[in-house]
């Protein structure tokens, strides 16, 4: 590593520390845990995924997603803040680690391609409304219960009213107001940083304290204390569902932020071993009482913006951060809590892209389906649901489309010189009435041979007078058993029929999977040809001499050696 590297990474380490410590407080607040623990995950889980994952340039730490999943999982049996919660969320950490350690051995990464990005769009604005409720109550000075129900939500509102604080909704204001501004003119600001300090700046210049306003509790240690994760029956039993659910959304979140990157750097990226990063991550750091993590999109693209060379980049901002909170920590007490409050709004609206969710709905019924469960199952289910659920049915829309091949019945051009077969539908072609030429297009295997089946008996049935097919099998990938039978049993039907099944299969690939399944033997070696003119120039002679001389359209050149009408 050259000096030039170093330099880089080293200025690219300082400006990360700087703009992670707003986000470490904003972020632990919304797991409902003490703000040092926010620091602790921003100190120990970096190092360690920069160390082990394979991206140059993702930083990985607490996340608003995660976040958010870590408050719904515990607070459902344990007060936000608690002991037990927080030994609650070590554990978490671990089960999460754990689970995505057993992807990454298991090189699950390639089903990450399964998964539509409109899954996270759905969950992640889903999130931002959950985080923007739970933020009420301290902008306004009230204690409200964050519930999934939100006419109860709203029943709340209602009876604390006479309660609002106006002094912390006016600190509110002054930071939600400044991030809102700083973001839409100086972007590339530490905007949130400057946000907390003038409204900390104004409160203690008006004594808010004395008007009832709530302050950040003092941090009583900034060096990650060696924590031990319980791991009764019991706890393993309630936290395993919201460990898988963090496991995957943490991941699809890393993958996603380290292949945006990537794209930009020409860098590439390991998934398996991005998943083998962030599981070490998160189980080492429930060891040194940090709470789940992921990739943070924020904290990555500062990085690859100020000129980050590797991943030395992320290690120098943990050691950075630390050397800040060692001198200043003290500080942090003396930020009041609805800033905090303006803060975390602002990033929950940021969440929500408002640009992608109208491309989505504008653009695809199937993409803006898979938007709107996980964001419906946020809000009125939960969030691990939402994500089970949002995963579930991209997968199950990705095996639809995979089971439904794509066939086409194909005929010459006679505008084109040399003969070129196109879509006979489309183009308005004229088609021989003894011989159909389909080419399906996709994969022959047990999914698809229902399908396959249907649109063959369906063009049968508008063409019933073509008894003999050739299938073009120059577009299929692969045949398993199931579809080699389907090919076996249409040969037999056409036979039974006095017509016959004509095959062309020029990749080897498909040619052996043909003999290996006794496809060949029984739809006849001398009926396969290796492409569509050598398997017209077989067919023609065979075809019926009674109908070629009343047909008309001579749609083949070889029907020139055929008898016509007159």
């Amino acid at each position: 590593m050259d000096s030039t590297t170093v330099k880089a990474d080293l200025s690219a380490g300082i400006t990360g520390a700087v703009i992670v410590i707003p986000q470490a407080i904003a972020f632990a607040t919304i797991a409902g845990l003490p703000l040092e623990y926010g620091f602790y995950s921003a100190l120990i889980v970096p190092i360690i995924a920069a160390l082990f994952g394979s991206s140059w340039h993702m930083v990985t730490g607490p996340t608003t997603a995660i976040s958010v999943l870590v408050f719904s999982t515990i607070s459902v049996r344990y007060a936000p803040g608690s002991a037990e919660f927080i030994q609650c969320a070590i554990t978490l950490t671990l089960l999460t680690g754990m689970f995505q350690l057993i992807f990454g051995a298991l090189r699950l990464g390639a089903l990450t391609r399964l998964v539509s990005p409109s899954v996270m769009t759905g969950f992640t604005a889903g999130a931002a409304i959950t985080i923007a409720l739970s933020q009420i109550g301290p902008a306004l000075g009230v204690e409200l219960a964050v519930t999934g129900n939100l006419g109860s939500f709203s029943g709340q509102l209602q009876q604390t009213m006479s309660e609002i604080n106006p002094f912390s909704c006016l600190l509110f204001l002054v930071a939600f107001l400044t991030t809102l501004f700083l973001h839409y003119f100086k972007p590339g600001w530490p905007v949130y940083l400057i946000a907390l300090v003038l409204a900390t700046v104004i409160a203690h210049a008006m004594n808010a304290q004395a008007f009832g306003v709530v302050f950040i509790s003092p941090i009583t240690s900034v060096i990650p204390p060696v924590s031990v994760p319980f791991l009764s029956s019991g706890v393993i039993r309630d936290l395993a569902q919201g460990a898988l659910a963090i496991a995957l959304v943490g991941l699809l979140e890393a993958v996603t932020i380290a292949r945006s990157i990537a794209m930009r750097s020409g860098q590439l990226i390991n998934v398996n071993q991005e998943f083998i990063g962030q599981g070490l991550a998160n189980t080492i750091g429930g060891f040194f009482s940090a709470y789940a993590s992921s990739g943070s999109f924020t904290r990555s693209g500062v990085n690859y913006d100020a000129g980050a060379r590797s991943p030395l980049a992320a290690i120098i901002s943990s050691l950075s951060l630390l050397l800040i909170l060692l001198f200043g920590y003290e500080m942090i007490s003396y930020i009041p809590r609805p800033a905090i409050a303006g803060v975390i709004l602002m990033v929950a609206f940021r969440l929500i892209d408002l640009r992608e969710l109208r491309r989505v709905f504008v653009t695809s019924s199937t993409a803006s389906a898979v938007v709107l469960l996980p964001f419906v199952s946020t809000i009125f289910v939960g969030l691990d649901f939402a994500i089970y659920a949002g995963v579930l049915l991209s997968i199950g829309l990705f095996l639809r489309q995979s089971s439904l091949p794509y066939i086409a019945k194909l005929a010459p051009d006679p505008e084109t010189e040399p003969r070129t077969f196109r879509n006979a539908l489309s183009y308005q072609l004229n088609e021989c009435p003894q011989l159909a030429i389909v080419r399906i297009d996709g994969q022959l295997f047990f999914g698809a041979t229902q399908s396959l089946n249907e649109q063959l008996r369906d063009l049968e049935e508008l063409f019933p007078q073509q008894k003999f097919l050739l299938l073009l099998l120059k577009g299929v990938s692969q045949i398993d058993f199931p579809g080699a039978d389907l090919i076996i049993r249409e040969a037999i039907r056409r036979r039974s029929e006095h017509g016959a099944l004509y095959l062309t299969a020029r990749r080897r690939q498909i040619s052996t999977s043909l003999d290996d399944y006794a496809v060949i033997k029984a739809v006849g070696e001398e009926n396969i040809f290796p492409g569509k003119d050598a398997a017209i120039q077989g067919i023609a002679p065979l075809l019926d001499r009674s109908v070629c001389q009343t047909c008309l359209k001579r749609v083949f050149r070889e029907c020139k050696d055929q008898p016509g009408p007159g």
